[in-house]
C-alpha cells in the first residue's frame, strides 16, 4: 500500500540550470483510505518539488487540487520573476494572487524590480498572450503558471502559438519555467506534454482525458481509473522513475 506523501526541496536552481535540488523529510502522512480505493502499486516513491526552470503539468478536473497544490509550490519561488495567466477567473488563484502580493494587470505585463509577481487577467485566446510569451522568453529568468492549458494551445501550430511553444522546447535552458493546469489533457498537443519534467495527475471526467493521462503516466493496462483516487489523491511521475506513485496533497488552502 504506497504512503501519501510531498517532498518539499529548494526548489529556485543554481547557476547551473541542470543542478539537483535537495529534498526534505516528508510530511506526515494522513491515513490511507482502503486498498480499494486506490490504485494497485508495486511501491511508493517520493513526490520532489519542481523546480524554477522546469516544465510542470497539473492535470484534473474542477475542485480536485491541482491548482491548490500548483499554487502550494508557487508560494515557494522566493526569487525568481513569476507571472500568472489567469484565462479563467479561477477563485483560488486569485485568492493565493491576492495573499502574496501580486500585482494585477489585465493587459499583458511582465515582472519587474519594483513588482516581482504578477497576475495577468486576460481572455483564452492566443493572440493575446503570445506577445507575453515571447517577451518572457527574453528574459533571463522566471517561471510562468498557466491556469489552463487547453485554451492557449488552439493555434499550436499557427504564428500566434510560437512563443508559447519556444517556452516549452528551450525556454529551460534559459532559466524559464513554465507550469500549467488543464482539465482536459486530451486537447493539449502531445508536444506540450513531452516536453514536462514532473506530471501530477489528479481526478478527471471524461474517458478521453483518461486514457490521455494512461499514456502519460505509461500505465496502458488501465490501471489509472482517476475517479477511484481519494480527496486530494493524484499521480506523479517524473523523469527517470519506472511507474508513477499514488500521492495525496497534505496541504493548507492558499
Amino acid at each position: 500500500m504506497p504512503t501519501f506523501s510531498i517532498i518539499d526541496s529548494e526548489r529556485e536552481p543554481e547557476p547551473d540550470p541542470g543542478t539537483a535540488d535537495d529534498a526534505t523529510a516528508a510530511e506526515t502522512p494522513p491515513t490511507p483510505p482502503s486498498e480499494k480505493s486506490v490504485p494497485a502499486l508495486s511501491r511508493a516513491g517520493q513526490v520532489i518539488a519542481p523546480k524554477t526552470n522546469e516544465r510542470v503539468a497539473f492535470i484534473g478536473s474542477t475542485q480536485s487540487g491541482k491548482t491548490t497544490l500548483a499554487c502550494h509550490y508557487l508560494a515557494q519561488i522566493k526569487t525568481t520573476p513569476t507571472i500568472l495567466v489567469d484565462t479563467k477567473g479561477d477563485g483560488v488563484l486569485n485568492r493565493f494572487a491576492r495573499a502574496h502580493g501580486f500585482y494585477e494587470a489585465t493587459t499583458p505585463v511582465l515582472p519587474s524590480e519594483q513588482h516581482p509577481r504578477v497576475i495577468v487577467h486576460g481572455p483564452p485566446e492566443a493572440d493575446f498572450w503570445d506577445p507575453l510569451f515571447w517577451a518572457v522568453f527574453r528574459l533571463r529568468r522566471s517561471v510562468t503558471y498557466i491556469d489552463e492549458l487547453t485554451h492557449l494551445t488552439t493555434n499550436w501550430n499557427d504564428p500566434a502559438g510560437k512563443g508559447l511553444r519556444s517556452l516549452y522546447s528551450t525556454g529551460a535552458g534559459r532559466g524559464h519555467g513554465l507550469w500549467a493546469a488543464t482539465q482536459r489533457p486530451s486537447g493539449v498537443p502531445t508536444q506540450a506534454f513531452s516536453e514536462c519534467d514532473h506530471v501530477f495527475a489528479f481526478r478527471l471526467s471524461w474517458p478521453d482525458d483518461e486514457d490521455t493521462m494512461r499514456r502519460m503516466l505509461r500505465m496502458p493496462d488501465g490501471r489509472f481509473e482517476s475517479r477511484s483516487l481519494p480527496p486530494y489523491g493524484f499521480m506523479y511521475t517524473t523523469h527517470g522513475m519506472n511507474e508513477p506513485v499514488l500521492a495525496r496533497a497534505v496541504i493548507p488552502i492558499v
